[in-house]
């Protein structure tokens, strides 16, 4: 198994290098990817290679691509002007300033310097890969592929555990791999599974089908229930905005593919989950139980306490990564994003992140009306906004800013693809 997986990683990789969709892919797949690899090979999970070697070959495809696009004269620099593009900037600079006061500016700091390269990959090298409306239809095509093998290893292999309600790979004693990572591979397989493109390849129903199938059996057996239940939704939601309802006839093809779908997650739970695993799904559990949205609630009210406590963080926050150092809970943090800006950033933070949601869902609404009425577009641009609202549920249920960063290149690319439109326009306005 291990060779098999080894070859096929370095088939993924080639494809990355040749093929700027399959960078962006590959860099949305990474950590599950990253997972699935170490689950079916001792040697990488038991070597600095093995458990450094994703991370390497993502940042190198990133780094050979827009080496390309700058050779192609398609980097555009000017892009990274746009308002969504600032804000970001600006907000992830203004998280460090707020390290100058910061109780948690040690954990900070540690975080920071083990989560650059990502910040550096997800807001300057991923974003300008997004050159048009056909280039996202194809990552997501390449989502598509890549998701369903991995969900299709990840179900397979003997390697993944279950472990307190969890689907984990057990690198050595008290040591596991991230079950939240497999748990958002089956929900961004869930999404796109229901909203992208009904292409007429023959081979992309059956895939579609295969996504949804699997990404919600690896979701609900990861025990990631915020990751499974956000999917639903979010592929539910927008199944009719991805998709144009032209007749009767489609609005009942794609009611029953909604009940469909419902169903099948029903019985997969029912039959997938037993014990504990089981009570973890239930409303009790998620509620009140260990790592529940009570949890949550409660991580902010301790932040919200002493930013009230403190005229100064109103303006300017409590300092970024104080979550810890002030809940004795060293190194943690709160694991909602918003409160983190409004509390940790203060209120620069928080208009920043304003800004950068605000200038993205303008782009996206921009977007969305320019291609409404290309069926393939439509869907391209609808799935891409799916996975944005996806992440955005995510990281104000398990983030923090510079350890999720998918959530912001993601946003970008909306950006960018915006900005792109934009300038198409403005030159078939100037040749004429």
């Amino acid at each position: 198994m291990q060779y098999t997986l080894i070859a096929a990683f370095l088939v993924l990789f080639i494809a990355a290098l040749s093929r700027s969709a399959y960078t962006l892919a590959f860099l949305i797949l990474m950590f599950p990817l990253e997972i699935v690899l170490q689950a079916g090979s001792p040697v990488l999970r038991s070597s600095t290679i093995g458990l450094r070697g994703v991370n390497i070959a993502a940042l190198v495809v990133c780094l050979w691509n827009a080496f390309r696009l700058a050779f192609n004269g398609q980097l555009h620099l000017g892009r990274y002007a746009s308002p969504a593009s600032l804000f970001t900037i600006a907000l992830y600079v203004w998280s460090s300033v707020t390290l100058l006061w910061s109780p948690g500016a040690i954990d900070g700091l540690d975080l920071m310097s083990s989560q650059w390269p990502y910040v550096f990959i997800g807001l300057f090298l991923a974003p300008p890969l997004a050159t048009n409306i056909d280039f996202i239809i194809r990552v997501e095509k390449a989502l598509l592929i890549i998701g369903v093998g991995l969900c299709a290893v990840t179900l397979t292999s003997s390697d993944f555990t279950s472990v307190g309600g969890r689907l984990v790979v057990e690198y050595e004693a008290n040591v596991k791999s991230n079950p939240l990572a497999i748990g958002e591979l089956g929900g961004i397989a869930i999404i796109l599974g229901l909203t992208t493109w009904k292409s007429a390849a023959w081979w992309i129903a059956p895939l579609r089908w295969c996504a949804v199938l699997m990404g919600a059996a690896v979701s609900i057996r990861s025990g990631s229930r915020g990751q499974f239940l956000f999917a639903l939704v979010i592929a539910v939601a927008f199944v009719p905005i991805a998709t144009k309802v032209r007749s009767v006839k489609n609005l009942l093809v794609s009611a029953v593919a909604v009940v469909v779908v419902l169903a099948i997650s029903q019985y997969l739970m029912d039959s997938l989950l037993t014990g504990f695993a089981a009570k973890r799904f239930g409303f009790e559990e998620i509620v009140y139980g260990n790592s529940s949205t009570d949890t949550r609630l409660s991580n902010v009210s301790s932040l919200a306490s002493a930013w009230a406590a403190n005229p100064f963080a109103w303006l300017f926050g409590l300092g970024f990564a104080s979550f810890g150092q002030l809940t004795g809970s060293i190194g943690g943090y709160s694991h909602v994003l918003f409160a983190d800006a409004i509390f940790e950033l203060g209120f620069v933070g928080l208009a920043l992140l304003l800004g950068f949601i605000s200038s993205v869902l303008a782009a996206a609404i921009r977007l969305f009306v320019a291609n409404k009425d290309d069926p393939a577009a439509r869907a391209g641009v609808g799935a891409w906004i799916a996975l944005f609202v996806y992440q955005a549920l995510l990281v104000n249920k398990q983030g923090n800013l510079w350890g999720n960063i998918w959530f912001f290149m993601i946003g970008l690319v909306i950006a960018r693809l915006d900005s792109a439109r934009q300038d198409s326009a403005d030159a078939g306005i100037d040749s004429t």
